[in-house]
């Protein structure tokens, strides 16, 4: 089979993280059979930033462990909450528990006087505490804390395989938008200055949560100088890094539109799910002028090699006048001028799903769902394989 670079971009959100799975995994089976090339470059945003390093590796002992680790994930695995969150959950629990012990808001000695004074300073020192915790809340850096997340990633018995990333041949970029800048920024597993670094497998765990970190849930990561957050914020799809590490064919696994439709019980929403619906829609529409300009890079430049092609056939045509001459050079000119010329003609594969993926969330980790979004994936790169052909 003739060397062709293949590239994997992988968007965000966290349904997705499974059906990632899937599709890597078929890709792996149809090239042990043959009829595919060897992966080139892999990147990912966000969730798809997790997926590329847990994949990497490629191999079967890898996939297999990947994935039954996956299948058992918990949202404990992922966040637990602030403990400022969990300190006053815990002190409303408890004045809560004791308003049922009566020995300790009543006393018959007391005069009414008395009694009013008790319970107005123990409801001014009650909402005085609270106050102050909930200011605390308010200055953290997220609702939720990802150091499980962490402690997951590190853990490579269970996800990252840090040798096999390190000595892989597939160039390994992990994105994250950089605050302080407005930049995005990349860590690999290709660059001297990353497989160089002492503290390299910990550079690779915090780039993958800055990466998949999500504004006010989870935190931005402070690494050095830089403050990173997820980079979904700048680039939920970054083909311009495939493309410019040299890919022929990048396949980017989004499997279901962003700007879907969803259903809800009633007109009603909290704020929590008004942030996380905006960022969808925000982000979703981000990606669609992405791959559309992409797209529309590749027919440019199609229209350039016709272009080039007629003046080329002009140009060599016997009995040409000056003015023709100088018609073709002015054309050819004008041609070298356009915004795809020069650019590399990259066939972009969208892998899409059929089907809509299941609903994830922080709070629901349906084993079931796990499983139906890794088939899904599954299926939709069966369905893109069967529909192209490398030879």
């Amino acid at each position: 089979m003739q060397e062709i670079k293949v590239g994997f971009v992988c968007c965000s959100g966290f349904k997705r993280l499974h059906a990632f799975g899937g599709a890597f995994y078929r890709y792996f089976k149809g090239e042990k059979a043959g009829q595919v090339p060897h992966p080139y470059f892999i990147t990912g945003v966000s969730t798809g930033a997790i997926a590329s390093a847990v994949y990497l590796p490629w191999t079967e002992e890898n996939f297999s462990k990947a994935t039954r680790a996956i299948m058992k994930l918990k949202k404990k695995n992922i966040y637990s909450f602030s403990h400022w969150l969990e300190l006053y959950g815990a002190m409303s629990l408890g004045e809560s528990m004791l308003n049922f012990i009566p020995a300790l808001h009543r006393d018959s000695q007391q005069t009414p006087h008395g009694r009013i004074l008790l319970e107005s300073g123990r409801t001014a020192l009650s909402v005085a505490a609270k106050f102050w915790l909930f200011w605390k809340f308010l200055k953290q850096p997220s609702i939720f804390s990802s150091e499980p997340l962490r402690h997951l990633l590190k853990n490579s018995q269970s996800h990252l395989d840090f040798n096999g990333i390190w000595n892989s041949d597939i160039k390994l970029e992990i994105p994250a938008a950089n605050l302080k800048t407005a930049r995005t920024e990349y860590f690999t597993n290709y660059l001297p200055e990353h497989r160089e670094a002492p503290n390299r497998n910990g550079l690779l765990v915090d780039w993958t949560m800055a990466s998949s970190s999500m504004p006010a849930f989870l935190p931005a990561i402070q690494i050095g100088h830089r403050l990173l957050d997820d980079a979904a914020l700048l680039d939920n799809l970054p083909l311009d890094r495939a493309i410019q590490a040299g890919c022929d064919v990048v396949f980017v696994l989004i499997f279901r539109p962003y700007l879907e439709k969803i259903f809800l019980r009633s007109d009603k929403i909290n704020w929590t799910e008004e942030l996380s619906r905006a960022m969808d829609l925000t982000i979703g529409r981000s990606t669609e002028l992405t791959l559309e300009r992409h797209q529309e890079i590749n027919n440019d430049l199609k229209i350039i090699e016709r272009l080039k092609e007629k003046v080329s056939k002009l140009y060599n045509r016997e009995g040409r006048t000056t003015s023709e001459m100088n018609t073709l050079e002015c054309m050819s000119y004008d041609i070298s001028k356009l915004s795809a010329h020069g650019l590399k003609k990259t066939k972009i594969i969208p892998v899409w799903c059929e089907k809509s993926l299941p609903s994830l969330t922080f709070n629901n980790f349906n084993s079931e769902s796990l499983q139906k979004a890794y088939e899904l994936g599954y299926e939709a790169m069966d369905k893109t394989l069967a529909e192209i052909n490398f030879k």
